[in-house]
């Protein structure tokens, strides 16, 4: 919604600014919001589309569309509302703290969870699609551990429920609610979204955007 809002004002007052200046704005108006750092994947996928990787390099920040096959992630990716609201901020605060404080812990979650991500991203350009699910268990374990808040009463029965039938999920973002990523491959698809239901969750409709953002001056 903020890079939608962001591109119409720009495009309302005929301000031209590429993509690569556009997320830098929407970040900073949210910090400002929120009183916290925030991250920038939500933005980069609003304005890119498709299923990407984002490669934090130093003095340079890349974005990778992944050479996968779309149709096989929707086939994969439930989508589940945990039914909780959250201010992520604040996970990524303590998370920001304890890696300035060197605190071992959050230096070594941080460490596996970057692992996890190499290894989804490499499953999903080499076509491997029933191994993401363990990468993505990979990530939530060690993500679970860098603050207290990144999981729930509600997201642990999700994981709960999903690991049951064959699954793997994660929180989206830093957690603490909001919607949570269960990955199942087809054959195994309609146990896990059983196992969800059976549990109280209804899995959320979705499909991928593969154009990313795209404005339409003639309304």
């Amino acid at each position: 919604m903020s890079v939608a809002v962001a591109a119409a004002l720009c495009a309302a007052f005929d301000r031209k600014i590429d993509p690569d200046g556009l997320w830098p704005v929407v970040r900073d108006a949210e910090a400002q919001t929120i009183g916290v750092p925030t991250g920038v994947q939500d933005y980069l996928a609003a304005i890119h589309g498709g299923v990407l990787g984002i490669h934090l390099e130093p003095g340079e920040l890349r974005v990778e569309k992944l050479a996968t096959d779309p149709a096989r992630v929707e086939e994969c990716l439930i989508l589940v509302d945990s039914g909780v609201s959250h201010f992520s901020g604040l996970n990524n605060w303590e998370v920001f703290k304890g890696q300035i404080d060197g605190q071992e812990n959050v230096r070594q979650c941080l460490g596996e969870i970057v692992a996890a991500a190499k290894g989804a991203r490499e499953a999903l350009v080499t076509g491997r699609y029933d191994e993401v699910g363990a990468f993505m268990s990979a990530e939530m374990q060690s993500r679970v551990r860098l603050a207290p808040g990144v999981s729930s009463p509600e997201i642990d029965r999700i994981r709960e429920a999903a690991a049951s039938a064959g699954g793997a999920a994660k929180v989206c973002g830093a957690g603490g609610g909001g919607m949570v990523s269960v990955w199942a491959t087809p054959g195994r698809r309609g146990g896990v979204e059983a196992a969800l239901h059976a549990a109280g969750f209804k899995p959320v409709p979705f499909r991928l955007d593969l154009r990313g953002l795209e404005i339409d001056r003639s309304v």
